[in-house]
Order: structure tokens, then C-alpha cells, then sequence
């Protein structure tokens, strides 16, 4: 069983510092290396697109390809 992390707040993000000079974005209470590999899908809703970022092996949620089973990992190595 996997101890569930808190999400990080503004404030936290604001303080944090990891001792490099990597940059990160802070996106659903998570810190993402905007540099990464990632995998981006994107829906239209409203009038407006939504974004829900994947990494490493994230299962990727689409609903128009919602029977594929991939992962940002095995996207982002396709072809290599």
C-alpha cells in the first residue's frame, strides 16, 4: 500500500528550491519539469481546450481513443 502525498500549494511552490537551477511548473499540486517528455492531450470543452499533462508511465485517459491502453512512455519512445 502507497502512502497518498499531499498536493503542493502556491505557498509551497513559492518556497521550494531543490538546490539546482531546474525550473518547474506547478500543475494540479504537482511539480512538473516543463522541459520533460511529455505527453499532452487536449480536449475541447466550452469553447475552450483543457489540457491534461502525462509523464513516464501515467496511463494516458483520452476520450476519443479511450480503448487504446498507452502510456506516456510508450508514445514518447514509438519510433526509436
Amino acid at each position: 500500500m502507497s502512502a497518498a502525498t499531499k498536493p503542493m500549494t502556491l505557498a509551497d511552490y513559492l518556497a521550494y528550491d531543490d538546490g539546482t537551477d531546474t525550473r518547474y511548473e506547478l500543475v494540479n499540486g504537482a511539480l512538473i519539469d516543463p522541459i520533460a517528455a511529455k505527453v499532452s492531450v487536449l480536449a475541447w470543452v466550452e469553447g475552450l481546450y483543457e489540457e491534461q499533462v502525462y509523464q513516464g508511465n501515467q496511463a494516458i485517459a483520452s476520450p476519443q481513443l479511450a480503448a487504446l491502453k498507452l502510456t506516456a512512455a510508450t508514445v514518447l519512445s514509438a519510433g526509436r
